[in-house]
């Protein structure tokens, strides 16, 4: 079956508009903190010190990862007919030994779109997966018990944990909901693709892009 509308939908990374912002505001944000004076004062000159350290850090390293990750075209999202599968940004790839989430349709009761709402109007874009009850976790979730599991009830109290634990974060590549719904439609009819608001309600994708 031909890779499109009716056949395996793969994401990848690449330059997508968030990825040319990051590039163009991240030069700007490193070069200030660089030129930034710490002063004498030893508490403000750590404090600055400190603003420095987090300046180049996020925004020059966030950058960086972003351009490597469009330059390498790695997959970000395959759906096919083995299943989902989710990749992990090759920095936890490398820093935290983190897998990608491949699961089977048979272990997949709902695909789940979500958004963290950081603040109005900024707000970061999940995709996540809701496992059957007799699914074990895969490989790349997110733990019960660990930092990570936590930050996600935290942050994320609108959407269960159990999808949220099974999800990767949309950054680096564009997701397409109607490719993606008319993927989970051809090879697994029955498994709901669904959005939550930021009160947790479901909204079935499948009715908002009907079979053609």
């Amino acid at each position: 079956m031909a890779e499109g509308s009716t056949g395996p939908y793969v994401a990848r990374f690449g330059f997508v508009p968030m990825t040319a912002l990051a590039l163009l505001f991240a030069p700007a944000a490193v070069c200030g903190g660089i030129a930034l004076d710490p002063g004498r004062d030893l508490p403000e000159a750590l404090f600055l010190w400190l603003w420095k350290l987090l300046l180049i850090v996020l925004f020059g390293g966030g950058a960086l990862w972003l351009l490597l990750a469009a330059l390498s075209r790695r997959v970000a999202l395959r759906v096919d007919r083995d299943g989902v599968t989710l990749a992990t940004p090759s920095f936890l790839r490398w820093w935290g030994n983190r897998a990608d989430i491949a699961v089977p349709w048979r272990d997949i009761a709902a695909v789940v779109l979500f958004y963290q709402y950081v603040r109005w109007p900024a707000r970061i874009l999940y995709l996540g997966l809701q496992l059957h009850p007799s699914a074990s976790a895969p490989a790349g979730a997110a733990r019960a018990g660990s930092f990570e599991h936590w930050s996600l009830e935290r942050f994320l109290p609108h959407v269960p944990v159990e999808a949220s634990s099974v999800s990767r974060q949309v950054n680096g590549w564009r997701l397409d909901r109607r490719r993606l719904v008319a993927a989970v439609r051809t090879y697994a009819p029955d498994v709901p693709v669904i959005e939550l608001d930021e009160q947790g309600s479901p909204r079935d994708l499948r009715l908002a892009y009907p079979e053609i």
